[in-house]
This record gives structure tokens, C-alpha cells and sequence, in this order.
């Protein structure tokens, strides 16, 4: 059974006697030169987006959500339907979310009426500083509008079979 080799490595001098150091080759020698074409293809990149974003271009991914007082300052984010198969940013002011919660309208619920996820609406909330109001409105509505109101029983605190 032939035993493992380590690969083959050059002499440490050339022909000329000049110090060299060893080269790998085989299986070692693939890895570290992919290894230093992703770091070189890296810079590159990096790079490149660097000028596209001193031009005013936008690198990365485009808003799903937006409220409306904040689309000035995203607008190289926001995403227009252009017909490249990414869906636009979905732009509603605070007042429209806080609707749904005097609707009665749930977190989720509301979210997939305006087409974006739970997490999302969640997120710009939070962001916003809206979602405690969210919540706090939502908590005294109940799920058809009507403010809830605990309506006490008188027999609540009573003792089984003093009441009777």
C-alpha cells in the first residue's frame, strides 16, 4: 500500500545558488491560490463599490418597507417597480399603521395587507418608535373597533356556594 508523500517542494536554491524558498504544489498550491484570487477579487469589489457609492449609487439591498416622512433620506434605497422583477418599496405613512391597530387589526394581519413580512413592519416600528403605541392602541381596542372594557361579575369574588 504506498503511503502518503508529502507534496513536492523546490530546493531552497535555485540553479544560479540564490536562496529560494519552497513552493507547493498539487492540492495545496490550488487552495492558496484561490485563496489570494478571492482576496484580490474582494479588494475589487470593495472597491468598485466604493466609487459606485461616491457617484450616488446605491450597493445592496433596497427597502421593503418605508414610512413616508422617511423617504427623502432613503431614496437611493427605495425601490421603484422598474420591471426587473424586485418588488417596490412599500411606503405608508405612521398614521396608516396606527389604523390598523384602532381597527383592531393584528401585527401580522396589518403586515400582510401592506404585502410586507411581520418582522419587517415589526422592525420600522421599532425604529420608529411606534410599536409601544401600536400595541398600547391595539390592547384597548378590541378585534372589531369597539373599545374593550372589563365588565366586572358581582359573583366573581363570592365563594362557591355563599351566592346561592
Amino acid at each position: 500500500m504506498p503511503s502518503e508523500r508529502e507534496p513536492f517542494t523546490r530546493p531552497f536554491t535555485t540553479e544560479d545558488g540564490e536562496k529560494d524558498l519552497p513552493e507547493r504544489t498539487g492540492e495545496g498550491m490550488s487552495e492558496e491560490v484561490a485563496k489570494v484570487d478571492n482576496t484580490k477579487r474582494s479588494a475589487g469589489t470593495k472597491r468598485g463599490m466604493a466609487a459606485a457609492t461616491l457617484r450616488g449609487t446605491h450597493c445592496g439591498r433596497y427597502l421593503a418597507f418605508c414610512f413616508s416622512d422617511e423617504v427623502q433620506d432613503n431614496m437611493s434605497r427605495i425601490q421603484t417597480d422598474r420591471g426587473d422583477g424586485h418588488r417596490p418599496t412599500v411606503i405608508v405613512s405612521v398614521d396608516t399603521v396606527l389604523d390598523f391597530a384602532r381597527q383592531g387589526v393584528s401585527l401580522p394581519k396589518a403586515a400582510s395587507t401592506l404585502g410586507v413580512s411581520r418582522e419587517t413592519l415589526k422592525r420600522a416600528m421599532c425604529r420608529k418608535g411606534i410599536d409601544d403605541r401600536y400595541y398600547g392602541i391595539l390592547s384597548e381596542v378590541g378585534s372589531k373597533g369597539s373599545v374593550r372594557r372589563r365588565v366586572p361579575n358581582p359573583n366573581e369574588n363570592a365563594l362557591e356556594g355563599e351566592g346561592d
